[in-house]
């Protein structure tokens, strides 16, 4: 859904050429790089070589269509992704080395310099299709990172791949649960240091009724365990949905019983890891309204046609077809922190302090107001 890329800063430089052709190239890229991917830093020299291009550029082309990265680059706001442990090192610099092992651990896709030196250690037929045929070619033997020329960033496979996977919002059936994760959400989750998980019906699997006396939340342990792989050590993931009660007044079986908090700390108990003292957090409020979403402080979001509860597996595999929309930065991805922020205010918090002692620190509200 997102790829991380970054920019070798003497890629920038333009050769020959009229003005409108720099001016729409560096449009193309900047709109590349802002759309579809963070911009992925070595370290602070690495942003240093980037900003002093980028403000020439400003300067001698007479236009600025980088000023948000710029921004960004200045403050280490959003869209911006730099390496841990940070590197003296630059990704011009790693280039000019053909230290593609490096790179890949930072990027899916570097945009390189096609006027001076090539990249060293390709093969004949990635030198052609990079800098003669394609302007892009995968450098790393199938495990990446692509390589592109700032003239053809937007064509890649890299950058093809995420704008197919916003235009047909549809996980088919047969996905397999490690396919569903690697492709949808591990792209977004890596990056993120807050994910939130927003739906009504998030804990449906912990209702028992008289048919149904075994509980089965199978889909939120998968989702949480794939997030805990991908997530840095440090990140937050909240859950918001409706209170037990509330769940299982609404359900078409009149024997439906609420679950507790005590179920919902039990279920992450079946994690196979989570080891992010306060760093789970629960927020119930039955004023939840009906859309459901996933959004990720990388600044974009998910939001599924059905709950998480219709994401079932057998035998590893998607049982049924799975929709979603992606929400971009924008108003969009505004409105649904808002939905977020009320539901904070409004509801009832939990902290989860460890799979051993569950949640605790309840703060009292009326969850039904």
């Amino acid at each position: 859904m997102i790829t991380r890329i970054a920019l070798d800063s003497h890629s920038l430089n333009h050769g020959p050429g009229n003005a409108l052709d720099q001016r729409l190239q560096s449009q193309r890229l900047a709109a590349t790089v802002r759309d579809y991917g963070l911009l992925s830093l070595l370290g602070e020299h690495d942003a240093a070589e980037l900003k002093t291009v980028l403000e020439q550029q400003a300067v001698s082309l007479g236009y600025d269509f980088w000023r948000p990265l710029l921004r960004s680059l200045a403050d280490g706001g959003q869209g911006i992704l730099t390496a841990t442990p940070a590197s003296e090192q630059s990704t011009h610099d790693l280039c000019q080395q053909g230290d593609l092992n490096r790179l890949r651990a930072m990027a899916d896709l570097v945009v390189v310099d096609g006027r001076g030196d090539r990249i060293p250690g390709l093969s004949p037929t990635q030198v052609a299709s990079l800098y003669e045929t394609s302007g892009y070619v995968d450098g790393g033997g199938g495990a990446g990172p692509e390589l592109a020329l700032a003239t053809a960033a937007d064509q890649c496979s890299s950058v093809q791949g995420v704008k197919r996977l916003r235009r047909e919002t549809v996980i088919p059936k047969d996905t397999s649960e490690s396919v569903l994760w690697s492709t949808y959400f591990s792209s977004l989750g890596r990056v993120s240091t807050e994910v939130n998980i927003f739906d009504r019906y998030l804990f449906s699997g912990l209702i028992r009724t008289d048919r149904r006396r075994r509980t089965d939340v199978r889909y939120l342990q998968w989702f949480l365990n794939s997030l805990d792989r991908d997530l840095p050590s440090r990140s937050t993931v909240n859950l918001f949905a409706w209170t037990g009660q509330k769940v299982a007044d609404t359900h078409r079986d009149p024997t439906a019983r609420p679950y507790s908090v005590d179920d919902i700390a039990n279920a992450i108990r079946g994690l196979d890891r989570w080891d992010r003292p306060g760093r789970l957090h629960l927020y119930l409020w039955d004023g939840l309204h009906h859309d459901r979403h996933l959004r990720f402080s990388s600044g974009h979001a998910i939001m599924p046609q059905q709950g998480l509860d219709q994401l079932q597996f057998r035998q590893g595999q998607l049982t049924k077809n799975f929709s979603y929309s992606f929400v971009p930065s924008g108003p969009s991805l505004t409105a649904r922190a808002d939905e977020e922020s009320r539901a904070r205010a409004r509801g009832a918090h939990w902290v989860h302090k460890s799979k051993k002692h569950g949640f605790a620190g309840a703060v009292p509200s009326d969850t039904n107001s």
